[in-house]
């Protein structure tokens, strides 16, 4: 949704998920999924932040 510009939407969604998962942090999510170009990360890692999830 962040990337699509639908950042109030997104931002919901992300405290919903906070609520959830309170120690989620999206570096480390990131540091863990078996992605083969930094290039997707990194796009995954922006919409999270752009979204507000904590890096």
């Amino acid at each position: 949704m962040a990337q699509l510009g639908q950042l109030t939407e997104a931002h919901e969604e992300a405290c919903r998920f906070l609520e959830i998962n309170p120690g989620f942090l999206a570096s480390r999510w990131a540091a863990i999924q078996p992605f083969t170009r930094d290039e997707d990360r990194q796009h995954f890692l922006d919409g999270y932040i752009k979204a507000g999830l904590p890096l």
